[in-house]
């Protein structure tokens, strides 16, 4: 009886859920220690890919080709059975087809970010248009950045079921300053949807030509302590390191997702020559 009961909070989960998990979900591990906490990223990789573990047994996948980016959200096999009774078998994923196109004018750097979205669970199914903005600019006198972004701008070309599920319409305000040795950044994200503010505090020490350091913390997973745990300031905490094995760079990371476990994982980047 618990496992159908688990089921059903799932199925009930996903069809009234106001965002599409896969719109908001790191992607990579960059995203995952650093809270995705900068959507404008190099265009340096060639091609990568990605594995990330979330508790549950949920992966996601992640494959890039120089400006597409392909992500499965994966959330297994489950099933329908009432004591020793299997009524049925289902899964549940999610998938984000996106192309990536950057631009620059001399401090400026602008993103543009399209795609399409997929998610199914058993015979319940939603289709979409999704696309991100973003613009840094940059203050070489001062060795700083500024970025602006707008994330989410979807549109629903089929919906579950009747009832309206809206994209993760989001607002973003960065600013990263560099140093010798470390970089440190602040985002400040809003989203339009629940009406939440998010502040995300990023760390990336430069240990050496060849090794990166990278923390980060947020307020968001502060809903996930309990009272009486020793641990509770390791909630929402990520961390990475990656390594420079020219042309091929390695980032290993995780976050720490409170009372829910922690999500781990390995990108794979080879870069452009």
């Amino acid at each position: 009886m618990k496992i159908r009961i688990i089921i059903l909070i799932f199925f009930s989960f996903l069809l009234s859920q106001a965002e599409y998990q896969i719109l908001t979900t790191p992607q990579n591990i960059y995203e995952l220690s650093t809270h995705k906490s900068s959507p404008h990223l190099d265009n340096n990789t060639n091609y990568s890919f990605s594995l990330i573990q979330y508790p549950a047994d949920i992966k996601m996948y992640n494959f890039r080709i120089k400006n597409y980016n392909i992500s499965v959200l994966d959330y297994g096999i489950f099933e329908d059975r009432l004591y020793d009774i299997l009524y049925k078998t289902f899964t549940a994923q999610e998938i984000l087809i996106e192309y990536f196109y950057n631009y620059t004018i001399e401090n400026l750097k602008f993103k543009f970010i399209t795609g399409l979205y997929y998610s199914r669970i058993y015979d319940y199914s939603a289709l979409g248009i999704n696309n991100s903005f973003s613009i840094n600019f940059g203050f070489n006198q001062i060795n700083s950045s500024l970025e602006l972004s707008i994330e989410n701008i979807g549109y629903m070309l089929k919906q579950y079921t009747a009832y309206n599920t809206k994209v993760p319409l989001k607002y973003r305000f960065g600013f990263n300053k560099n140093f010798d040795f470390f970089i440190i950044g602040y985002n400040f994200l809003y989203s339009k949807n629940n009406q939440y503010y998010q502040h995300i505090l990023h760390l990336e020490l430069l240990l050496s030509d060849k090794v990166k350091l990278r923390l980060s913390n947020t307020d968001y997973l502060k809903d996930l302590f309990i009272e009486d745990n020793d641990y509770n300031f390791l909630s929402g905490l990520g961390m990475g390191i990656s390594l420079n094995l020219k042309p091929i760079f390695i980032d290993i990371g995780y976050m720490n997702l409170g009372i829910s476990g922690v999500a781990y994982g390995i990108s794979v980047h080879f870069m452009k020559n």
